[in-house]
Parts: C-alpha cells; structure tokens; sequence
C-alpha cells in the first residue's frame, strides 16, 4: 500500500501543478487583450512552459490557441 499512496501523491501534486499553470495562461491572455501584451504574453508562455517541464498536455491545445491569439491580437510573432 505506501506504494500506492506514493503514487496518488504525486498524482494530486500534478493536478494541482496543472491547475495553477492552467489558471495563469487565462489571466495572461486576458491582460494581453487588456493593453499590456508584453507582460501578458510572458505570463502564458512561463505557465505553458512550466506546464511542459512537469510534462503535463492538458488543455495544451486550448491554451496554445490563446497564446496564439493573444499573439495576433498585439502583432506579435512566436519564435522557438
């Protein structure tokens, strides 16, 4: 059994790692859309970025088409 409760430990770690990532790439596109798409933009790419170092992929393809807009909405281009 430690085994197991191991295992739903880090599981709701995870979870709560992704809802807070996912809760800072909305707020980021909605300060981009607001006049500030520098400090809005960075916010969703640090959230996306964290996201992506604990190698969670939920919503990605949501929230990498806020990103996506926000971008567009300021004239700005991603670049890898």
């Amino acid at each position: 059994m430690p085994q197991y409760s191991r295992r739903v430990a880090r599981g709701t770690a995870q979870s709560q790692l992704d809802c807070a990532e996912l809760s800072a790439v909305i707020p980021g596109r909605a300060i981009a859309e607001n006049g500030d798409p520098d400090r809005g933009i960075a916010l969703a790419m640090q959230a996306l970025a964290a996201m992506r170092a604990i190698q969670s992929r939920h919503f990605l393809c949501y929230l990498l088409g806020l990103l996506a807009d926000a971008c567009t909405k300021a004239g700005a281009t991603l670049q890898r």
